[in-house]
């Protein structure tokens, strides 16, 4: 699978809950809440969008970040959609 689909900000969820420290922003540093966003997804011929996929996101700037549970269904879907796609795009 091609690296653009990979979501590395679901290692750093994992790894601060395992230490037990505080959530913040990798981008602002402001403190990050549960709560459910949309995943969209620009590829090879598609666009995909996931509505309501649960998130920590910044309570400051707005980004999210998805627990590897979510990074690996999302990852899941994009690759079986990738197979399925040139199917679909075929001249009959």
């Amino acid at each position: 699978m091609p690296d653009d689909v990979a979501i590395p900000e679901a290692l750093f969820i994992e790894t601060v809950r395992a230490t037990g420290r505080e959530m913040k922003c990798l981008h602002c540093q402001g403190e990050l809440r549960q709560s459910k966003v949309p995943y969209a997804v620009n590829r090879h011929g598609y666009h995909l969008i996931i509505d309501d996929v649960p998130a920590w996101v910044c309570s400051q700037c707005g980004e999210p970040l998805f627990d590897e549970k979510q990074v690996d269904a999302i990852q899941q879907i994009i690759r079986k959609i990738d197979t399925d796609v040139p199917l679909v795009l075929q001249v009959a």
